[in-house]
């Protein structure tokens, strides 16, 4: 499976890269500020940002470069590293899940040759398979944790959980979700127990990310885990937009906004960037209420199905395998997800919660913000542990 994930990687790197270099995204530009002792800063709208986005993966691929030597060596392997990672998770998800080695092996699998992200993972420095990798791992823990019904295990799924704030604040979404899943279907007597370990679990991950709020509190003058979020809330929520960060074009929505607008956050100070989008954000969802719920509902279907605007900035190719390989795999997921419940039972069902839980509590997270097509890589591995289930061999009655 690992050298599936691996060889997956190579070719499409090797066949599809130009010149054999990743494209640089922002979270590269602030870590190689933070290697070139420039310190945590990214350049956006003409001014310089001290809290832009939370810092692990910006941290890590700057201390390997600094270890390692410049250039893409470092982030490819950590890149492939979180890929193949990303297989192995969803192999023990399947095996916990479904039972049978042979069925986690097809589901280790189809996540090691997903299009999505070995095409991140070979194309852009990008943390997407180190995002998914988190998500698993938290859906991992907590699964432990109710199964178990410890307070040890709820504490380490909140040590997880903590861990993975440092890399994406929208995790804690998906650890709520998969513990409200996890209490609302086990057995009725336990659910308050399951109901209060949760609780104390999401406010340990609180409690450790606190440095990160409190740094920012100091730097920024604010209690954040990031000063972009407000820009993100609007990129997804004004007249302008589809529901994304860009319009029908896939051009960003801030480029095409009126000018007046504009004027009012080029070249001001991070929070006052900040103060500028939350105020534009929450004027809109104040003045058009059916705008903003029309552009959430179509989240949650972009989440499942495919956002407006989904494949605008590749080439033909690309866009048709990627559509069929998702359109094959939504299917069969959905299908093995159906047998393995009614197979299984209500012991099926809370075996699952976590992963279907968390998937779900992503998915509001991103219905109320704003969506990307990479947002929902999360559900297409929960899709590949479920899709082998149609492969199960049943025995005579």
């Amino acid at each position: 499976m690992a050298i599936v994930a691996v060889a997956a990687r190579v070719v499409a790197w090797l066949w599809a890269t130009p010149g054999l270099a990743l494209e640089p995204t922002e979270a590269m530009a602030v870590a190689a500020n933070l290697e070139g002792g420039l310190g945590f800063v990214f350049v956006q709208y003409d001014a310089p940002y001290a809290a832009w986005k939370e810092p692990l993966w910006i941290a890590l691929v700057a201390v390997l470069r600094r270890l390692l030597g410049p250039g893409d060596g470092p982030v490819l392997a950590l890149q492939w590293a979180c890929g193949t990672g990303v297989a192995l998770a969803v192999a023990t998800l399947a095996l916990r899940l479904l039972g049978s080695r042979r069925l986690a092996l097809g589901a280790g699998t189809l996540a090691a040759v997903n299009p999505f992200l070995v095409h991140y993972d070979t194309r852009y420095a990008h943390p997407l398979s180190f995002d998914v990798l988190l998500f698993l791992l938290l859906v991992l823990a907590i699964g432990r944790a109710t199964a178990g019904g410890s307070t040890s295990g709820a504490a380490l799924a909140g040590i997880g959980c903590g861990l993975a704030l440092w890399q994406r604040a929208t995790l804690l979404g998906a650890a709520a979700g998969a513990w409200s899943a996890s209490a609302l279907a086990s057995r009725r007597g336990n659910r308050t127990r399951l109901a209060r370990l949760g609780l104390g679990s999401l406010a340990l991950a609180v409690v450790l990310v606190l440095p990160w709020v409190v740094r920012n509190q100091i730097v920024v003058g604010r209690p954040l885990l990031t000063s972009d979020f407000a820009h993100i809330l609007w990129l997804g929520n004004n007249p302008l937009s589809n529901g994304t960060y860009g319009d029908a074009g896939g051009i960003r929505v801030f480029d095409v906004a009126p000018q007046p607008f504009r004027r009012t956050v080029i070249g001001q100070p991070e929070m006052v960037q900040h103060d500028v989008f939350f105020a534009a954000f929450r004027r809109f969802v104040s003045e058009q209420p059916r705008a903003y719920l029309r552009l959430a509902a179509a989240r949650v279907q972009g989440f499942f199905w495919y956002p407006p605007a989904a494949g605008v900035r590749h080439t033909g190719w690309r866009v048709t395998l990627y559509r069929l390989a998702y359109e094959t795999l939504l299917v069969a997921g959905l299908l093995g997800l159906a047998l393995r419940l009614r197979r299984g039972g209500p012991e099926a069902l809370r075996a699952a919660a976590p992963l279907l839980g968390a998937v779900l509590g992503l998915a509001a997270v991103h219905a109320l913000t704003a969506l990307d097509l990479k947002h929902r890589v999360p559900f297409e591995m929960a899709l590949c542990v479920f899709a082998p289930e149609l492969l199960r061999r049943r025995g005579p009655r």
